[in-house]
């Protein structure tokens, strides 16, 4: 009997990952959350989108990664909120960097551009065009840089 019950939630747990695993791809815009709809709008307007890819997790929470024709890239949670924003090594667009690790930038390291930037629960993690990897607390305080 333990067996069965072994199999069986085996099984479930196998389908359950095998389903949250299955993405989907496509080129609509509106399939979007409202919020990752208006920051595509308002930042990469003129950029072209090759695709969208909509990841579910077991928990049937989705994510979006938005992949530009230019090879910017663009990866939203389920609430539509941004968590990686990296434009390769071009710029990112004004706006997007928090102000005051804009400000920080502006007057510790005025020659370097940001081309991408991520967030989490811990702070933002800024890379510039140099490779200098450059992290921040969740109210934008300079914590340490890598290079």
């Amino acid at each position: 009997m333990k067996k069965l019950i072994l199999t069986l939630l085996c099984g479930l747990i196998f389908q359950a990952g095998a389903y949250a695993g299955a993405d989907e791809i496509t080129m609509d815009v509106t399939r979007l959350p409202e919020t990752a709809q208006q920051f595509v709008k308002k930042y990469f307007k003129d950029a072209q989108i090759a695709h969208i890819k909509i990841e579910k997790n077991v928990l049937q929470q989705k994510s979006y990664d938005v992949k530009f024709v230019n090879g910017n890239e663009i990866e939203f949670d389920n609430e539509g909120q941004w968590t990686d924003v990296d434009c390769e090594k071009s710029a990112l667009p004004a706006g997007i960097v928090p102000a005051k690790i804009a400000a920080y930038m502006k007057k510790n390291l005025p020659d370097e551009k940001a081309v991408s930037i991520s967030k989490d629960r811990w702070g933002y993690e800024l890379k510039t065009a140099s490779d200098l990897e450059l992290k921040f607390d969740t109210k934008g305080t300079f914590k340490s840089v890598d290079d």
